[in-house]
């Protein structure tokens, strides 16, 4: 796909107002149903200790809350990559190719969380990685959680504005990710993981899914 200069001032089209409001939809859902989140959102940052101590009480996948913001986190981050294609290529810019990268975000995270389960079903042993599921999950949403009023901004605003918010949204993503990967070491190490074990986690859960991300990227991009 050649590049093709963006004519319109604006990184987003009009259909992009509609998974923006389900992604609303689903942000106000869940704070009218399930206000527990919030409270393990923040201690998620502020308090871990509390928060690793609920992990250990219940499963990850059952707290519905964090179940449900999923989608919500999943319509952020493709919303995102389709604005970066679109500085790039205004025929990037269609209902398919959001979809195509939907499938594709959606795969990526789905795969991790089976891969864990596998992980813990080979080795025997938890190892942390209870916490590391919950630390995908959390910060996936956590970002999409802050960054959401940037976004409305990136795909409306005016385009002097595009590449400071795609830097800011970027390194937000950034910074949380190197500290994910932080958090799930000491996890490891703290369950007594060995080393071989702690690169296997990084290989499988780490290494692979951005290779694929960096392949999506410089494919549309090209």
């Amino acid at each position: 796909m050649e590049g093709t200069p963006l004519s319109s001032p604006f990184l987003g089209d009009s259909w992009m107002v509609i998974p923006v409001l389900i992604a609303l939809g689903i942000l106000a859902y869940v704070r009218v149903n399930f206000p527990s989140y919030f409270p393990l959102l923040k201690n998620g940052v502020l308090n871990y200790r509390i928060a690793r101590q609920e992990i250990r009480e219940s499963p990850v996948l059952g707290r519905r809350g964090l179940v449900w913001m999923i989608p919500f986190a999943i319509i952020f981050w493709s919303i995102f990559l389709m604005c970066i294609f679109t500085m790039f290529s205004a025929e990037a810019q269609s209902v398919s190719n959001y979809l195509e990268v939907v499938m594709i975000v959606t795969g990526m995270y789905t795969a991790k969380v089976l891969t864990i389960r596998l992980l813990e079903g080979l080795f025997g042993a938890e190892y942390g990685l209870e916490e590391y599921v919950f630390n995908i999950i959390y910060f996936l949403e956590l970002v999409a959680l802050l960054c959401m009023p940037f976004l409305v901004l990136l795909i409306f605003g005016p385009s002097s504005w595009n590449l400071p918010i795609l830097w800011f949204i970027g390194g937000a993503w950034m910074l949380t990710y190197v500290y994910r990967l932080f958090r799930g070491i000491v996890g490891a190490v703290q369950h007594r993981a060995s080393l071989v074990y702690i690169i296997l986690y990084l290989c499988a859960l780490e290494i692979l899914p951005l290779l694929v991300l960096f392949k999506l990227v410089m494919s549309r991009l090209a």
